[in-house]
């Protein structure tokens, strides 16, 4: 092994999700926070400048205490190729050291294959703590989206959502309850509220769109197409309450009622 190999590791992983969420899951640091670092070192905190020049950094939790990892984009070709340099700060063998890591995104077999490149390290027995490093990374980033396509598959209920005709009284009886905080985004009719248990989104809460009515719970269920479920619903005999409905950056959505009127909503990712 000649010593640029000593110094270069590469490594694959196949990930069921498509490309543009699994390259998106690279740059939004709410994203990589959840999935860097191997199962001995918990990501605290990420920063990105996702733009060729920009800067990111990302603080870890390990076994040697707080370490933290930066770096700048050097090329952004979404959703093909991410390329950046990456620099330990605060430790010696890093002082005039910077590697660099490319990943590069393939379509492949209804899923995203990775490939990690990272070359320019300092030494072998770096090269392989770094392997074992990214192998556990790109385990979690599999596992994890193992798991959201499982939640997202086809008639699986993956959001629920609470219609009030009191946003405030409902999110102090709800915190008190169950711990849950909130955040304000940008709604199609108004503001929207992101219930949410540490970082985790656990459901949403808007204001009644039919004032007079009971405030309610409504599940959403994931389906292929809402257009045509939507059909199918009106087929077997239930209601289209509000047709299907673009969600930017997110989806479609309709909201039906069954023959019995029971009121339940449909979502078709758009990822």
């Amino acid at each position: 092994m000649n010593t640029a190999d000593t110094n270069t590791l590469q490594l694959t992983r196949h990930i069921r999700a498509r490309r543009e969420r699994v390259f998106a899951a690279w740059i939004m640091p709410d994203q990589m926070v959840r999935w860097m670092g191997p199962a001995t070192a918990r990501a605290k905190s990420a920063e990105a400048d996702a733009r060729p020049g920009g800067a990111y950094q990302v603080c870890f939790d390990t076994p040697r205490g707080e370490m933290t990892v930066r770096g700048e984009y050097r090329e952004i070709q979404a959703p093909k190729k991410l390329v950046f340099t990456w620099q330990w700060q605060n430790d010696e063998d890093w002082a005039n050291i910077t590697s660099v890591v490319t990943v590069e995104f393939a379509e492949k077999d209804g899923g995203t294959e990775v490939q990690l490149t990272h070359s320019g390290l300092p030494n072998a027995e770096s090269r392989g703590h770094h392997e074992h490093g990214w192998n556990g990374t790109l385990d979690k980033l599999m596992i994890g989206f193992d798991v959201v396509s499982a939640l997202r598959g086809p008639s699986l209920v993956n959001w629920n959502e609470l219609l009030t005709s009191d946003v405030t009284a409902a999110a102090s009886f709800y915190g008190q309850l169950f711990g849950w905080g909130t955040a304000q985004v940008p709604g199609l009719k108004g503001p929207y509220t992101i219930f949410k248990k540490g970082s985790s989104d656990v459901g949403g809460m808007m204001a009644h769109p039919m004032p007079g009515q009971s405030p309610q719970w409504l599940p959403y269920v994931s389906v292929e197409s809402a257009d045509a479920s939507a059909a199918q619903i009106t087929k077997l005999g239930g209601a289209i309450l509000a047709p299907p409905m673009d969600i930017p950056n997110v989806g479609r959505i309709a909201i039906a009622k069954d023959p019995q009127g029971a009121t339940f909503g449909i979502f078709q990712s758009a990822c």
